[in-house]
């Protein structure tokens, strides 16, 4: 296999250099390679109004959106909810719901930032995820993450002081999220440890 052959691996996270060494059995420096985005531009987009309630992002399995809406149907106040590149057969678990959805497909970069700054959270209740810098990128327009409790998400914001366990209570995570989302003094003080990593 090309990895055991090549001399020098390049990993992207201390999750994936994990994962090789114990599923190859390597031996062999695993050099740790990360780009984030730490020094990128960001624009700089004025908006004071928060319209937009929660984010959820992508369509794949592991994106773990099924537990997200569910947590959604259980908040009574009306939410408004924009999803990019939705799994319809998700979506429309919400079309019954008392909930405003909007979607997205394949939005340019500047388009996100501006949702970002529109947004009170953004749900990132992954099972896994490659480089996990939506966070990052979703404090710096003061959009809160809230992430599942997998590994890295732990690596790239170890000041974050909420994880949640995804597989676990669809009601405590639904009670968290209506608190956080009528609360700004709580996702303020998420938004300072996840902006410090």
């Amino acid at each position: 296999i090309t990895i055991k052959k090549s001399s020098k691996v390049i990993v992207v996270s201390k999750t994936t250099q994990y994962l090789l060494r114990k599923y190859f059995n390597l031996k062999k420096e695993l050099y740790l390679g990360y780009n984030p985005p730490i020094n990128r531009k960001f624009p700089n987009i004025e908006n004071s109004q928060k319209d937009i309630d929660i984010i959820l992002f992508g369509s794949n399995f592991y994106k773990n959106n099924i537990y997200a809406v569910n947590a959604c149907l259980k908040i009574r106040k009306r939410l408004k909810i924009f999803w990019i590149n939705p799994d319809y057969s998700i979506l429309n678990l919400l079309k019954d719901s008392n909930h405003f959805i909007s979607t997205g497909n394949n939005l340019e970069d500047i388009e996100l930032f501006k949702l970002y700054s529109r947004s009170k959270l953004v749900l990132n209740f992954s099972f896994s995820e490659g480089f996990g810098w939506i966070p990052f990128e979703a404090s710096q327009f003061q959009c809160c993450s809230i992430m599942s409790n997998i590994n890295i998400f732990r690596e790239l914001h170890p000041s974050s002081i909420h994880y949640l366990q995804p597989l676990n209570n669809v009601d405590y995570v639904s009670s968290f999220l209506e608190k956080l989302l009528f609360n700004d003094t709580l996702r303020k003080e998420i938004l300072k440890n996840i902006a410090s990593d």
